[in-house]
C-alpha cells in the first residue's frame, strides 16, 4: 500500500506512534513499533519488509528507536533479488525488546548481517543458510546511526569514514542551494514539443509577445552523464503573479483573463484551446491564476551557470549547463561556477558513497534524493587542482579519449581523498598533469596522444593506483 493512499488518516496514527511516525512512511514502518508495544521485555520480532527504511529520510525516527529500543540480533538484505513475489527490496529482521532503553552509542551487542549478492552464482536462496553462515558479518549496533544504517563490513565502513572526514557536505559547501526544476502540474499544456508541435510552436514564435515566454526546457531524461542533449523542448514560461507583477496582476479573474489574452494572444489561445482551459483550473499546482505556473522563489537561477543531474539515473549522471536551460522537476540543478564539482561528482569515489547512504531501486538505480546528496563530502582544493580537474571535464565533454580522460579524473579524486595513500606509492597526478600541460585550454587530443601512452609517467600512475587497498574496495576488486 502507498502511503500517499491513507493520507487522509496518517494524522490519526501519530498519537499512537511517537516513535516511527513521519508524514510520508510506509504502512509497514507502523507494524514496527506496533509489534514491540506488543512484546514483553526480551520477546522476539521477526519481521520480513522493504528495505527502504533503513536510509530513506522517513525511517529516521523508526531507525532511532530500534537503535534503543531493541537490541538486534539479525539483519539480511536481499536488495533487489526477487525472493518474494509480492515485496520489493525485502529485508529480514530480528530483534528483541530490551528491558529498558539504552542511548544509541552505548549498545554494546553486534548485528548478525548480510547483504545478498544477486550476481553471485554460489548465491542459491535454497543455500541460504550455509550463505550467511559463510558471508554474514558483525556490526556493531552503536554504528546504525539514525542518518542512515549502512551495513557493511568494517574495512567498508571505515573508509566512509575516512571519505566523510575528508570533506565538507556538498549542502555546506553550496550554501544549501540545491534545488529541483519546475513542477507545471500540467505538462501538456506548458511544455511545446517543437519537433512533434511544429504548428504549436511556429505560432508561438509568431507572436512576438508570446515568443519571449518560450525557455528552453530540459526533462530528467535529457540530463545526460557530462553533458545534456536538448531535445526541443520549450517551457510557456508564466511566472505566479507572487514572484512577478505582470499587467493583469492583482486583478480579479474574470479582469484578468482578458487582460493575459491580449499581453500574450498566441500563449492563450494555445491554453485555453480544446479542455487545455478546464484542466488548467482543476490543477492544484498553478500560481495566482490559472494560467499560471506555481511560485518560485528561484526563477533566476536557471540563468546561472549549474549542475543538473535527473532524479533517476545509473550512474552518476551530472552535467554543466551554462546555456540557461530550465529543467522540469525530474531534474535537479546546483546554481555554481565551480565546474570542476561536476568532475568530482560524477567520479568512482562519489559514486560509491553515495551508493553506500543511499539504496539503489530494482535494475540497480540510485534516486537523486537531495538530503543524500548534500552528504557528499566536497575535499578541500587548491586553484591548480581545480583547473586541472576542469581540463578533463573539457576534453570528456567534447569526447576526446573521454574513457582516458575519466580514469584520469577518477585518480585526481582519489589524490584529493586519500593524497597519503597514494603519496607514499609515489602517485602524484597533480604534480604530473601540470608537467604534462593537462590545463584548460590544452589541446586535448595532443595532450592525450602523449600521456596515456604506457610509458608515460600518468599512465604508470594509473596503472599502479589500481594496487591501493581504498581503489580495490571503492572499485569491488579487493
Amino acid at each position: 500500500m502507498r502511503q500517499e493512499a491513507i493520507k487522509e488518516q496518517k494524522p490519526e496514527l501519530k498519537p499512537y506512534y511517537p516513535h516511527s511516525y513521519s508524514g510520508t512512511a510506509d504502512l509497514y514502518v507502523y507494524f514496527y513499533e506496533r509489534s514491540f508495544q506488543l512484546l514483553k521485555p526480551g520477546g522476539c520480532l521477526s519481521f520480513i519488509t522493504s528495505n527502504k527504511w533503513f536510509r530513506a529520510k522517513y525511517g529516521a525516527d523508526l531507525r532511532q528507536y530500534m537503535a534503543t529500543h531493541t537490541e538486534m540480533r539479525q539483519i539480511i538484505d536481499f536488495g533487489d533479488e526477487a525472493v518474494f513475489d509480492a515485496l520489493a527490496y525485502p529485508t529480514i529482521v530480528i530483534a528483541t525488546l530490551r528491558a529498558k532503553p539504552v542511548a544509541a552509542d552505548k549498545a554494546t551487542n553486534e548485528v548478525q548481517v548480510l547483504n545478498w549478492d544477486g550476481g553471485n552464482e554460489d548465491h542459491q536462496v535454497s543455500d541460504f543458510p550455509e550463505v550467511f553462515a559463510r558471508e554474514g558479518f558483525a556490526v556493531p549496533q552503536k554504528a546504525l546511526k539514525p542518518v542512515g544504517w549502512q551495513l557493511e563490513p568494517p574495512a567498508q565502513r571505515l573508509l566512509m569514514e575516512r571519505i566523510r572526514k575528508a570533506g565538507q557536505p556538498l549542502g555546506e559547501y553550496c550554501g544549501d542551494r540545491v534545488y529541483y526544476g519546475i513542477k507545471t502540474g500540467l505538462n501538456e499544456a506548458f511544455v511545446i514539443d517543437a519537433e512533434k508541435q511544429p504548428d504549436v510552436f511556429s505560432q508561438l514564435r509568431s507572436d512576438p509577445k508570446s515568443k519571449i515566454l518560450l525557455q528552453p526546457f530540459l526533462r530528467g531524461k535529457d540530463i545526460k552523464r557530462w553533458n545534456v542533449e536538448f531535445a526541443d523542448q520549450y517551457l510557456i514560461k508564466i511566472e505566479s503573479s507572487e514572484n512577478v507583477t505582470h499587467p493583469w496582476s492583482g486583478l480579479s479573474p474574470a479582469k484578468a483573463e482578458p487582460v493575459f489574452a491580449k499581453t500574450h494572444p498566441a500563449a492563450y489561445a494555445w491554453l485555453t484551446a480544446g479542455d487545455r482551459r478546464e484542466k488548467l483550473i482543476e490543477r492544484t499546482d498553478q500560481g495566482k491564476y490559472f494560467w499560471e505556473l506555481r511560485s518560485c522563489a528561484y526563477w533566476d537561477l536557471f540563468a546561472e551557470p549549474k549542475i543538473v543531474y535527473p532524479d533517476i539515473y545509473l550512474h552518476q549522471s551530472l552535467a554543466w549547463d551554462d546555456s540557461g536551460k530550465y529543467c522540469a522537476n525530474t531534474g535537479y540543478f546546483i546554481p555554481t561556477g565551480e565546474k570542476w564539482l561536476v568532475g568530482l561528482l560524477n567520479s568512482v569515489v562519489c559514486e560509491w558513497f553515495y551508493d553506500q547512504i543511499s539504496t539503489r531501486m530494482q535494475g540497480g538505480y540510485l534516486r537523486a534524493f537531495t538530503d543524500k546528496m548534500k552528504a557528499l563530502p566536497i575535499p578541500s582544493t587548491n586553484e591548480m587542482q581545480r583547473k586541472t580537474i576542469e581540463a578533463c571535464i573539457d576534453a570528456i565533454r567534447l569526447s576526446v579519449s573521454k574513457s582516458e580522460f575519466e580514469r584520469l579524473l577518477n585518480g585526481l579524486v582519489y589524490e584529493l581523498f586519500f593524497a597519503e595513500d597514494l603519496h607514499v606509492r609515489n602517485i602524484r597526478l597533480f604534480d604530473a598533469c601540470a608537467s604534462a600541460g593537462v590545463a584548460q585550454g590544452m589541446e586535448a587530443q595532443a595532450v592525450a596522444s602523449i600521456i596515456f601512452k604506457n610509458d608515460h609517467p600518468i599512465y604508470a600512475m594509473l596503472f599502479n593506483l589500481q594496487a591501493l587497498d581504498v581503489v580495490r574496495t571503492i572499485e569491488g576488486t579487493a
